[in-house]
């Protein structure tokens, strides 16, 4: 059966020209990626990403504003039938991430050595084309 998987991630900045972004472990894959996850049943877009940014790292969102939701196929990499849908919002948050998984680290890449190579997946791939730092 097909079906939708509905990703909500952040692009959070700091006030050092530096994005955040994270490497996880998930079924002994390894993954660059911008943070968020999996919407959940009853939730709505920015729960979600609330919800993901205070699991992952204790941040709390202080501003948010929709940067771009993918146009085009993206198959799960692991589910092959499901199709990716990823929402994206640019992120003021409050504090400095604290790692709060094992599987999940974070690092501070300053924009001008952002490069799209960097990102596991074509969705974030595209992200940091559209930011176009350099």
């Amino acid at each position: 059966m097909q079906k939708f998987n509905v990703r909500v991630y952040a692009i959070v900045h700091n006030d050092k020209k530096q994005i955040l972004i994270c490497d996880e472990v998930h079924n002994g894959f390894t993954m660059t990626k911008f943070p968020g996850g999996g919407l959940e049943w009853g939730e709505g877009i920015l729960e979600c990403l609330k919800r993901e940014l205070m699991e992952e790292f204790q941040l709390q969102i202080q501003h948010s504003e929709l940067f771009y939701v993918n146009d085009f196929f993206q198959q799960h990499y692991l589910r092959k039938e499901e199709q990716v849908i990823a929402i994206y919002h640019r992120c003021t948050v409050l504090g400095e991430p604290k790692a709060q998984e094992p599987n999940v680290q974070f690092r501070w890449v300053n924009r001008e050595s952002l490069i799209s190579d960097m990102m596991t997946f074509a969705s974030d791939k595209k992200i940091v084309n559209l930011l176009g730092y350099k």
